[in-house]
């Protein structure tokens, strides 16, 4: 005998289950998230709660209310947005809102980790457009309108191809803290951040950033101020995302990029740094020496007393590229990158600066 089903029935049959695609990835969307939850573990409304590794994908965009995050991911969530946009309502044409909570996708309590986000959009939240934790992975995102972070991911994790815009803090984000693996990223366009284009993590690419802190070739930058200071004021003399440099930091220029924006030149220097600073002779910069130091009259030793004195009776390190390109046996065979000195600490003089 052949039984039917009331239509009833198999409504409810139809809202008990997730919805997967035809290739067996889970569904999200504007449906399922408010009215029955998505899948097991997900209950009806905001934040959508992804609490199974797996491959995941949205079907439709999303409009979140405010102080909520949009969706949650447990560990091992691959998620597809498919095109579509994560929406909240935060606006920052005229500037992002101080205060308030939720984020477009954020990592769950003690999840997060290992976890993947992929092409689309997520626009207007008071907290981060992503935020995601240990080896995370953000590609071909276009996130706008954020108050915080538009990517907050933890250390190990990899970023590409984004477009971030009108950010209320820093672009990127990478939280490198207690996880030695680098963060990587490339291929980002950043612009209009109240913050830094990018906090830590190295560049494997090139990326286009307004305050030119998240690098061209995927190297560092590096440059000599085009201002002069004492020993005391050294250690404070470089831009945002930069510090005084130690000479084993920038000893070798070929693994580095000379900000040439940031930096002097000279007629001659080309995109590389200046071996005479202009208007000064052959005077050096001030430079790190790794040593303790303090007063001491030696190169490479003194550092006027860590960076804290001005005294005329006190001695520093500085140096410059060298400007004798010959040496011994014979000459053109042996060029010494630097020639240091240890000036006395009231000297003005430029101040080495390599990125953060």
């Amino acid at each position: 005998m052949r039984r039917w089903r009331s239509a009833t029935a198999v409504l409810l049959l139809g809202l008990a289950g997730p919805a997967f695609g035809a290739d067996g990835v889970l569904e999200i969307n504007a449906t399922c998230a408010t009215t029955a939850g998505c899948f097991a573990g997900d209950t009806p409304g905001y934040p959508v709660q992804i609490t199974q590794p797996g491959s995941y994908r949205l079907t439709g965009n999303l409009t979140v209310p405010a102080g909520t995050n949009g969706i949650e991911v447990a560990n091992g969530v691959d998620l597809d947005l498919g095109g579509f946009e994560i929406a909240g309502p935060v606006s920052c044409a005229l500037g992002c809102p101080a205060a308030g909570s939720g984020s477009g996708i954020a990592a769950a309590p003690f999840g997060g980790n290992q976890c993947a986000v992929s092409n689309g959009k997520l626009r207007g939240f008071a907290e981060d457009g992503v935020r995601l934790g240990l080896q995370g992975d953000a590609r071909r995102l276009r996130i706008t309108d954020i108050a915080r972070h538009g990517l907050n991911l933890g250390g190990g994790s990899f970023a590409a191809e984004n477009l971030i815009n009108r950010i209320g803090q820093n672009g990127i984000r990478f939280n490198v803290s207690g996880f030695l693996a680098p963060s990587l990223y490339r291929d980002n366009t950043i612009a209009n951040t109240a913050g830094q284009s990018v906090v830590d993590g190295k560049a494997n690419g090139p990326n286009v950033c307004p305050d030119q802190l998240c690098g061209t070739s995927g190297k560092k930058f590096f440059y000599l101020t085009t201002v002069s200071h004492d020993g005391a004021s050294a250690d404070v003399a470089c831009a945002v995302g930069f510090h005084l440099a130690s000479l084993w930091e920038i000893f070798d220029p070929s693994a580095l990029e000379y900000d040439t924006a940031r930096g002097r030149t000279t007629t001659d220097s080309g995109q590389g740094p200046p071996s005479e600073t202009t208007g000064l002779g052959s005077r050096p910069g001030w430079l790190r020496t790794g040593n303790l130091g303090g007063a001491h009259p030696t190169a490479g030793v003194g550092n006027c007393s860590g960076w804290t004195s001005s005294s005329s009776a006190q001695n520093g390190t500085a140096a410059l590229p060298d400007q004798v390109w010959t040496g011994t046996p014979s000459p053109a065979q042996n060029l010494p990158p630097w020639q240091a000195t240890s000036p006395t600490c009231d000297q003005l003089l430029p101040v080495w600066c390599v990125q953060d």
